[in-house]
């Protein structure tokens, strides 16, 4: 990880605003508060709409640093956000590309062990970050399968990540 690497846009919200979950990796004892700025529950309007502000500006940087071009983002945290971004972009094109949930917890904390400790300005909380892991994970899935409903017919593609790991070519061409 470098801050010159092509990363999530989230750390690039995150260096634009104080509205991005990154932040609760600088500062554990917190990551609740920041968490909320995955499905934007129990956040005030206001801030919803300058977040709002703040990722259309970042993409106007982008769209202009790539001369154009259709961007393709990834970001784990928009898995929660499927109506945020489609009152935003109503023809938006989904990709969900969804992995066995124990496999990924047990990445996720062996990611959040061996990272947090990099950034944090606070002494990390392991116990309680597990279980704020497992309450994200939750909420965002919720949200997920409640708003992917939402989408417009033909805009989202499902992949199982097994799948795309195994055959990626085979994935591509079954589904995009």
């Amino acid at each position: 990880m470098d801050v010159d690497l092509l990363q999530e846009e989230e750390y690039a919200i995150g260096g634009l605003s104080p509205y991005s979950y990154y932040h609760g990796w600088c500062f554990p004892q917190n990551m609740e508060f920041y968490n909320r700025f995955v499905c934007f529950n129990n956040v005030p309007k206001s801030l919803i709409e300058e977040w709002k502000r703040i990722y259309i500006f970042l993409l106007k940087k982008e769209t202009f640093l790539w001369h154009g071009k259709r961007l393709l983002l990834k970001n784990p945290a928009n898995t929660g956000r499927v109506k945020l971004l489609l009152d935003m972009f109503p023809d938006a094109k989904f990709v969900h590309i969804s992995r066995n949930p124990y496999d990924l917890y047990f990445s996720m904390s062996r990611f959040m062990r061996t990272v947090i400790p990099l950034y944090c300005l606070q002494t990390p909380p392991f116990d309680e970050i597990e279980e704020l892991i497992l309450n994200l994970y939750a909420e965002i899935y919720n949200s997920y399968f409640i708003e992917k409903k939402l989408i417009p017919a033909g805009n989202l593609v499902e992949i199982k990540y097994e799948d795309f790991i195994e055959n990626p070519i085979r994935e591509i061409k079954k589904n995009l």
